[in-house]
């Protein structure tokens, strides 16, 4: 699809070499039967610059491709209604690219808020007054199951974990009745001693339409932003008791990708029984709690909580099961796991998820 645009917008930028051909009678140009003068044809040779400049730099996708794009197409459409009996047809041409540049540029945009969002995340950042090595004592009156999933996950003797970023790759579903899997990217942010996460995600839906998301979490508080190729908001929440309790339960079930979170004294723990332990996460107001379920060796089953779907009153079970372990940076995580609403109808597996990479207590850039 993006090779077929870029050939479209080059081949369009190309037409109007005929405009300056015709101002300078360097040629014969029949299709163009309305006079144009040099200072008008100097201006379709820009217009060429600029086409061909922004198709460059959106092959290369540099993010600044879509505003050479959106000046193009005003320069070529106001060149077009000087010369409309001749060129009237460039129109559409000029709509089509015209709108790939507005989603363009709001993908810019939405980036740039994003990007603006992980700074102050990383401002919020307790500066460090010395290293934290993690040993048996910190662990010492936790659950045995807890303690057993810390030693397998490799954490004893490492530095604690205070901040974390892990790359995605994502499949989802945005209903029960969807029969195929959009596909999508995503990055995390997290920091732990003050706990927060943001989480953006790029997805193609019905093989063309760009969606960009963004969830957070950050002093206690929760929100989420879903656009339409970066313009329409779809879904937009912030800052309400569900959406608050929603995004803590998520971040609660997120700490096994940073286990040594599990230390940290916003979260308790409550044994279960022998392969199960609850914990509940209190911190600026808001609590959530959620079982884990470890096997015999103490790597993770599956992390379950109550928590709200969407606008709906009542709780449902939510879980995460976990489908393949791997080691990052020294630490054993869950790599590949699954997340299944358990609905009337029956469950509902909406989201499949691959952990790509994983970087401990570096910095976001």
């Amino acid at each position: 699809m993006k090779s077929l645009l870029i050939t479209i917008i080059v081949l369009h930028a190309f037409i109007h070499i005929l405009g300056f051909l015709k101002a300078f009678s360097l040629a014969e140009i029949q299709q163009l039967t309305v006079p144009i003068g040099k200072v008008r044809g100097m201006l379709w040779l820009l217009t060429l610059i600029l086409f061909c400049i922004g198709s460059i730099l959106y092959g290369i996708s540099q993010y600044t491709w879509s505003v050479w794009l959106i000046a193009a197409v005003t320069l070529s459409q106001i060149l077009v209604i000087y010369s409309w009996s001749d060129a009237k047809f460039a129109t559409i041409l000029n709509t089509l690219i015209l709108i790939v540049a507005i989603v363009g540029f709001a993908e810019m945009q939405f980036t740039a808020m994003v990007k603006k969002e992980i700074e102050e995340l990383t401002n919020n950042i307790p500066p460090r007054t010395r290293v934290d090595i993690i040993n048996e004592t910190d662990i010492h009156t936790m659950p045995q199951c807890v303690r057993q999933w810390l030693n397998s996950s490799g954490i004893i003797g490492k530095e604690k974990i205070t901040t974390a970023y892990i790359r995605q790759k994502v499949e989802m579903k945005t209903s029960p009745e969807q029969k195929n899997w959009y596909a999508a990217e995503a990055e995390q942010y997290y920091t732990i001693r003050k706990p927060a996460f943001i989480w953006s995600v790029d997805m193609t839906m019905m093989y063309f339409v760009p969606v960009a998301g963004c969830d957070k979490f950050t002093n206690g508080k929760g929100e989420m932003l879903i656009k339409l190729g970066s313009l329409i908001p779809i879904v937009q929440s912030a800052d309400n008791a569900n959406i608050n309790e929603g995004t803590m339960q998520r971040y609660l079930g997120e700490i096994v990708w940073f286990p040594s979170a599990a230390l940290e004294p916003y979260i308790t723990w409550q044994e279960i029984d022998t392969h199960s332990a609850l914990a509940t996460m209190n911190y600026m107001n808001t609590e959530c709690e959620g079982v884990f379920t470890f096997d015999e060796v103490g790597n993770l089953k599956s992390f379950s909580t109550l928590r709200y779907m969407g606008d709906e009153k009542v709780k449902r079970e939510w879980t995460i099961t976990v489908d393949a372990m791997q080691s990052f940076n020294g630490v054993k995580i869950p790599s590949k796991l699954h997340a299944t609403w358990k609905l009337n109808a029956g469950n509902w597996t909406w989201l499949n998820m691959e952990i790509e990479e994983v970087r401990y207590n570096s910095s976001f850039e």
